[in-house]
């Protein structure tokens, strides 16, 4: 398979053994390719025969999938290791697997690469700053932490997605239609509006902080929506002695057990 587009080259043989370098894109043992556009910048998403999926783009970011079904795991370290050897600034490395790492199936029998990937990215100089993100110093995702971190964003065009604030503790989530014809006659159209606010809107914030490696400031929670009710600080402190959340002196985070079982744990904090 060769394809070409804009002076981007990527040559792919099928074969066990191979591996193709183009500028700064790595690929292995592919299968097919697609390419989109993403705000001009050609974008590629790359299958693997071995059921490994890598996401490139041209700005120097890379995505990994682990833990796919059937699948070497060494074969996925390779290729987090190879990817790494390429530079990027930005490493996405998400696990295939649905259910939550470690804690439901027990720590001990749990054959996750959770771990051992957050291991290699950061001593290669990655640092983790969200559940499955890790970047140089100074390149983190600002898009993505602004869904993290609850602050706006607007979506343009057809089914895209934004987030407003109404007031201080109160937000409102709407998307566009996805007919290309309606919305070009009328792009202000939107659907599905959803206002959160109180205590939907202290979960969102608590929940999505969680994923965050500084956790969230409870402080500034406790500003914004007022003090914690007693049923949420009695879940938040069995948490803690059970060794999924620490407390930092103002933050509020997962421990290494806790970023292990985040759905799970997250659930638990729920009405």
């Amino acid at each position: 398979v060769l394809l070409k587009e804009n002076n981007l080259k990527i040559d792919v043989q099928k074969d066990n053994e191979s591996v193709t370098y183009t500028y700064n894109v790595i690929i292995r043992d592919i299968v097919g390719a697609t390419r989109y556009s993403i705000d001009g910048k050609e974008s590629y998403i790359v299958f693997s025969s071995k059921g490994e999926a890598t996401f490139t783009l041209k700005s120097n970011q890379t995505l990994i999938i682990y833990d796919i079904p059937y699948t070497d795991n060494l074969k996925s370290i390779k290729s987090l290791e190879k990817a790494i050897n390429i530079n990027p600034s930005h490493i996405s490395a998400y696990s295939y697997d649905a259910e939550d790492t470690g804690y439901l199936k027990g720590f001990e029998n749990d054959d996750t690469l959770f771990l051992e990937v957050e291991k290699i990215c950061e001593q290669n100089g990655y640092l983790k700053y969200e559940t499955s993100n890790f970047a140089k110093a100074g390149k983190q995702s600002i898009h993505n932490s602004l869904y993290w971190q609850a602050n706006e964003y607007a979506g343009i065009g057809v089914s895209a997605h934004s987030m407003v604030y109404v007031d201080k503790n109160e937000r409102k989530r709407y998307n566009h239609g996805n007919n290309i014809n309606e919305y070009i006659k009328n792009p202000e159209i939107v659907e599905n509006i959803e206002i959160i606010k109180g205590r939907d809107a202290l979960m969102e914030d608590i929940i999505f902080g969680l994923r965050m490696k500084k956790g969230i400031n409870l402080n500034l929670l406790e500003k914004n929506f007022g003090k914690f009710d007693e049923n949420l600080v009695k879940k938040i402190e069995e948490n803690i002695k059970n060794g999924l959340l620490i407390r930092d002196d103002v933050w509020l985070k997962t421990t290494e057990r806790g970023s292990m079982c985040l759905e799970w744990l997250s659930c638990s904090l729920l009405p």
